[in-house]
């Protein structure tokens, strides 16, 4: 794990991208970080003390929300940079759902909520940065709410697409693996696993997506590039 966010590949699209070095130095002391090294393991639990905000510096974790009934259900799949947790309000602010670990290694860092802030007003571009994070995850719940009226294969796309964290900065026509068993994208997708199975099957006869022996998914980058019509970083 990096030691200082300087050395972060994430940084530029991290809380301090294009900030003075003062603001970084500053931040980047302030941060407690740890890496957790296997996948399924619960960065918090539903619940428990909500007193600082978590940072996901490298990896995949999933937000999940307990239901009356002993139901889960995901929220949200989260790639580096995201800021994991909803921002505490008080001293007393529980979590409203769980983040669990879906990558082999992970690594995460936490601020308490009072330090953040006074480096928010001493350093205003950290704010704009946290403003501008916290709009583009409104930006994609509003897309996922609005990909549930889509087809199957559409809604599959979109929510594959949430993955581009994952995808390499050189413009290949290479596979990037999906760490997203096919019944947790079924949730995802808010259809059966054998609707998912059948689609999956579709999208691999047209090269959109591999299936291993092991039921790992790995999707095409130039395929979800075209279908978000987007040109290469």
């Amino acid at each position: 794990m990096a030691t200082t966010c300087h050395i972060c590949p994430f940084r530029p699209s991290c809380l301090v991208a294009g900030v003075e070095k003062e603001a970084l130095d500053k931040f980047s002391d302030a941060l407690l970080r740890y890496t957790v090294r296997e996948r399924g393991r619960s960065a918090f639990n539903q619940g428990e003390r909500n007193d600082a905000f978590l940072f996901l510096c490298n990896g995949l974790v999933k937000t999940v929300k307990n239901l009356p009934g002993g139901r889960d259900v995901i929220l949200e799949v989260l790639s580096a940079f995201s800021v994991v947790n909803v921002p505490p309000e008080s001293e007393s602010s529980r979590h409203p759902f769980s983040a669990v670990t879906m990558s082999d290694l992970t690594e995460l860092a936490s601020i308490k909520k009072e330090a953040l802030f006074n480096l928010l007003n001493s350093y205003p571009k950290l704010g704009n940065n946290l403003c501008g994070h916290v709009s583009r995850r409104f930006v994609t719940s509003f897309n996922m709410l609005g990909a549930v009226q889509l087809e199957v294969r559409y809604r599959i796309l979109t929510i594959l697409s949430f993955f581009r964290g994952a995808w390499t900065a050189a413009d290949t026509p290479g596979y990037v693996k999906i760490s997203l068993p096919q019944g947790e994208l079924a949730q995802l997708v808010q259809t059966t696993p054998e609707t998912i199975s059948r689609t999956l099957r579709q999208l691999r006869e047209e090269k959109i997506v591999r299936i291993s022996p092991k039921g790992e998914i790995f999707v095409a980058e130039t395929a979800l590039r075209d279908y978000l019509n987007e040109s290469p970083s």
